[in-house]
């Protein structure tokens, strides 16, 4: 009796033909563990007016359940459970740059929504432009905190505030010695770091520099290890240097009255510069848009796509499918 006769049996000819007509049986895709990493969209910084140094922006917040932890000081997150379905993702842009005459924009949150509950990252704090008893002009809260302006005498606030577990605060001010101002920004908070405050003037002229913006997070849920949600740096007075943007996007601020602020960089989440007064542009300089990963396992069986077009998936030499987006769009885990 032939094998391909026997009750119960496929012949060869019939699995070809079934699987060409898409008839063959497909396999389950049991619910799995799946990685994330969502990044807000960072601050502007503090825009340059009135004869006042702005603050660097904040950059944004940074959610991850990938090993190394959230932004902020936070612990990783449990992974996600998913299975075959359309997964919708937010991608937060940037807070725009402008000239005030208030602080800084902050950025758009970012969110991943695996149902039931929606994964949010909240957005940078615009940087201030004055360190004053008015909360209207100081650094912004946000994801990671927005830094403050140019201080006068006896004025030492603190910086805007970071969100727990996401970022950290922008930098205080400081007029050290009594009756010295600080002409020049503090820094923005950044995932990874607080924003530095800037020195007063009558620090000695090496180290008088505006405040450098938080350090991003780093993360390898790529494969390849990145820094997100850098701080942005404040903007400074001439005799100052001014602020460095944070490791993760963070821009630099501007030197009054030659340089500009730097934006934060596309998809880091990283916070914008603050700007100073006739500086090239007096506008504060834009915070970078943010990101969203889903990283999922090697042992996946089924089809891992991002939808629209300019996101992408890619594999990791240990064989996981990494779905990067840079703008909003939606995840779809489908069968073979």
């Amino acid at each position: 009796k032939e094998l391909n006769k026997a009750s119960g049996m496929w012949s060869l000819k019939s699995q070809f033909s079934a699987q060409k007509q898409g008839k063959w049986p497909k396999p389950a895709l049991q619910p799995y563990s799946a990685d994330f990493l969502v990044v807000a969209g960072g601050a502007s910084g503090g825009p340059g007016v009135g004869g006042i140094q702005g603050g660097g922006g904040g950059a944004g917040g940074l959610r991850t359940s990938f090993p190394g932890g959230s932004g902020g000081g936070g612990a990783s997150e449990s992974s996600l459970t998913l299975g075959f379905g359309t997964y919708p993702v937010t991608v937060g842009g940037g807070g725009t740059g402008g000239t005030g005459p208030r602080t800084g924009n902050n950025g758009s949150p970012s969110s991943f929504n695996p149902g039931p509950a929606v994964i949010t990252s909240t957005g940078g704090g615009g940087g201030g432009i004055y360190s004053s008893n008015d909360p209207a002009n100081t650094g912004a809260p946000g994801g990671s905190g927005g830094g403050n302006g140019m201080t006068n005498p006896g004025t030492q606030n603190p910086g805007g505030a970071g969100t727990a577990n996401q970022g950290y605060p922008g930098g205080a001010s400081n007029n050290g010695t009594p009756g010295a101002s600080v002409n020049s920004g503090t820094g923005g908070g950044g995932s990874g770091g607080v924003g530095q405050t800037s020195l007063p003037q009558d620090a000695p002229a090496p180290t008088k520099t505006a405040g450098d913006g938080g350090v991003g997070k780093e993360t390898s849920i790529t494969g390849t290890a990145v820094f997100y949600g850098g701080g942005g740096g404040g903007g400074a007075h001439p005799a100052y240097t001014r602020g460095l943007g944070g490791n993760g996007g963070g821009g630099a601020g501007a030197i009054q009255p030659s340089i500009p602020a730097v934006a934060g960089g596309a998809n880091t989440g990283g916070g914008g510069g603050g700007s100073a007064p006739n500086a090239p542009s007096p506008a504060s300089a834009s915070g970078g848009s943010g990101i969203i990963v889903v990283r999922t396992p090697s042992a996946t069986t089924g089809f891992v796509s991002a939808t629209p077009g300019t996101n992408t998936v890619t594999s990791t030499p240990c064989g996981a499918q990494v779905a990067k987006f840079t703008v909003s769009g939606s995840l779809v885990l489908s069968q073979y």
